[in-house]
């Protein structure tokens, strides 16, 4: 039998026998054949200064969901089988070893965006400047790659609080790869360049934000209003921050960090003003923990006296990695918003109704705005099982979440979901 018959073999017997048994052999024990990754795909020239680096991310993602339509309505119940993400890349250095370059594509069905797109040139490891469209560095926890995520998607805290990509530059000495005391100062331009996350605002209030990122039907880009966004962050032990779970095993390493964003003039009804949010993560001997707290305010009327908090959340997750091929976790998430919040938005979108004499336009607005202000909490609990067939690269996720909202009229809705996503990545 040929070597690679013999990793299909082994590959074939991994997917069969590791969701019935997490306690048998390793297949890399069994089968050396299987790589630890997949990739890089990489073209280098003869000096070493310039280099191209292809790389390509797709999910494959099978849901279903049972929502709660409130009190005397039948429940909603959804499912299917969709492409989640369909990624490329494009990176590598350009004539010189410090200047590196990294383009983000998206072209999953329904969506063609630019994701980003900047130069990173590296004076010396602690001063380094990154350039373009980027994610604002607001938290380590969207620092990282969804392609490492420890569940199927993202926190519900990110859809509120984010960080999401922004235009602008940021000084920094590490970013996805820091050393002990990390630090990133961005200066960004104020505008969210895509519209799913960090837009907790807009969606309190009924807006639907543009999304400048969209390659099909851009939105037009706004005036900047300057954002400064700082993240520094003390990482013990030599932990790897890019993922929470604990690859490497061995004693105790932890990372403590701070996120800091301040929007100088945010859009009305769209833009937080002030972000804060603290986060701590600790790994030891395939066990980890992590936790983050966000308080968010909101400028009312476009005035700096005229400030409140807009929301206030919280996630946190452990996982546990047994023989590197099996991982088990569990999170818990929660997004509570402000009453005078939710008082303005209601209050908002009567209005806006109100004012609107036309019945086609006025039915579409009653559409769009019939959430805003409605709910008062927001909380996810989700319980996952992973099977790591190839290191990071080639995955399979599976989790069962329940979603509670607690409405303003002191109602709670339940929501049940069930997603099974292979990942593949290189």
């Amino acid at each position: 039998m040929s070597r690679r018959a013999l990793s299909a073999l082994c590959l074939a017997i991994a997917l069969v026998l590791f969701p019935l048994n997490a306690r048998a052999e390793e297949p890399a024990a069994t089968c050396p054949d299987l790589p630890g990754r997949l990739g890089p795909f990489e073209l280098t020239s003869a000096d070493g200064k310039s280099s191209i680096e292809l790389g390509i991310a797709a999910q494959l993602l099978l849901k279903f969901e049972s929502k709660d339509s409130g009190p005397g309505n039948d429940r909603q119940n959804t499912g299917g089988l969709e492409i989640r993400r369909l990624r490329e890349t494009l990176s590598g250095t350009f004539l010189d070893r410090n200047l590196s370059y990294y383009m983000h594509l998206s072209t999953a069905p329904g969506s063609l965006e630019m994701m980003d797109v900047y130069l990173n040139y590296a004076a010396s490891p602690d001063i380094q400047i990154r350039a373009g469209q980027l994610k604002i560095p607001f938290t380590r926890y969207r620092i990282g790659s969804y392609k490492n995520l420890t569940f199927a998607d993202w926190a519900i805290v990110t859809k509120y609080f984010g960080a999401e990509r922004q235009r602008g530059f940021a000084i920094h000495n590490g970013f996805e790869r820091p050393p002990k005391v990390e630090y990133e100062l961005g200066l960004m331009m104020g505008q969210n360049v895509r519209a799913s996350h960090g837009i907790g605002i807009a969606t309190i209030f009924g807006e639907t934000p543009p999304n400048p990122s969209d390659l099909v039907d851009p939105a037009p880009a706004e005036l900047p209003h300057l954002e400064p966004v700082l993240h520094i962050a003390y990482n013990h032990g030599g932990i790897d921050t890019s993922t929470d779970t604990d690859w490497e095993g061995g004693p105790i390493r932890f990372s403590a960090g701070l996120g800091l964003a301040w929007d100088t003039r945010p859009t009305d009804y769209l833009d937080q003003y002030v972000r804060l949010a603290p986060e701590f993560l600790l790994k030891v001997r395939g066990f980890s923990l992590f936790g983050i707290y966000y308080l968010s305010t909101r400028e009312k009327n476009q005035s700096m006296v005229d400030t409140s908090i807009a929301m206030v959340g919280g996630l946190v997750q452990a996982s546990y990695l047994l023989h590197r091929r099996v991982e088990i976790s569990g999170r818990y998430a929660f997004v509570s918003i402000d009453d005078e919040t939710a008082n303005d938005a209601r209050d908002r979108a009567g209005f806006i109704i109100l004012q609107e004499s036309d019945e086609e336009k006025k039915a579409a607005l009653e559409k769009q705005h019939k959430n805003a202000g409605a709910f008062e909490r927001e909380q996810e609990l989700t319980f996952g099982v992973n099977v790591y067939i190839t290191g990071r690269s080639l995955k399979w996720q599976n989790d069962v979440s329940l979603l509670m909202h607690d409405t303003t009229n002191d109602e709670r809705l339940g929501d049940w979901r069930f997603r099974s996503q292979i990942g593949l990545a290189f």
